[in-house]
């Protein structure tokens, strides 16, 4: 029999963009303007809403309640934002086999990067690191001049 154990769930991909759209009945995502890095050309620089969508499996026992959480942090470990989520899991709800995957939507409103560089998204359940992926913030770079 299965137990509730956090110890082996993983996030296979972490992925940003622009908006996401989740189909009614089979629940599958499209995800609208994905991106690696945000450019801009002032700093302190305040992002546009964005989103970050989460792949979790290994799931063993899901239990009631499940606490999630996305930051983003400094190389430092400072954290400059994070989303949370609460997934509540239906009396009536199926067992979700261990390679089953819950894909978890994570808004942001607008984020502000004081400067340029190289910022961890880092997702926890339950208060466990499961995911790490690294994204930057770069300047603007003038483009060639064309003749």
């Amino acid at each position: 029999m299965e137990t509730d154990t956090f110890e082996a769930v993983v996030a296979p991909r972490i992925i940003l963009s622009d908006r996401v759209i989740r189909e009614d009945g089979t629940g599958k995502l499209s995800l609208i303007g994905c991106f690696d890095a945000f450019i801009s050309q002032d700093f302190p620089f305040q992002s546009v809403p964005f989103f970050a969508s989460v792949a979790i499996t290994n799931i063993t026992g899901f239990p009631k309640q499940l606490n999630i959480v996305l930051r983003i942090e400094t190389p430092e470990g400072h954290v400059v934002a994070s989303s949370q989520v609460q997934l509540t899991k239906k009396p009536d709800a199926p067992q979700i086999p261990r390679h089953g995957v819950i894909d978890v939507i994570f808004p942001f409103a607008t984020v502000r990067f004081d400067s340029p560089g190289v910022f961890d998204l880092v997702c926890l359940v339950s208060n466990e690191v499961i995911a790490k992926r690294q994204f930057e913030v770069k300047p603007l770079t003038s483009s060639p001049q064309q003749t």
